[in-house]
């Protein structure tokens, strides 16, 4: 999976053509998660990643803002 990393936050592609974000700020997290089909991230294991969200492709035009907030 190709990703991109800043100080604090990782940003990747996942297999279901959706983005990966982690957002270790909780408001932005929250902010993010009120999107239509973003969820908290699941890697498939049963073990949903706190800090990760999933933006589904339906929501790339959100992708550059999300990720932007993931390294700042």
């Amino acid at each position: 999976m190709p990703e991109a990393r800043g100080r604090q936050g990782v940003a990747g592609h996942w297999k279901d053509g959706g983005l990966t974000v982690k957002l270790t700020d909780e408001a932005a997290r929250e902010q993010a998660l009120t999107l239509p089909g973003v969820e908290l991230f699941d890697p498939g294991m049963g073990r949903v990643m706190r800090e990760w969200v999933l933006v589904p492709a339906s929501q790339s035009g959100e992708w550059k803002r999300l990720v932007e907030l993931a390294i700042v």
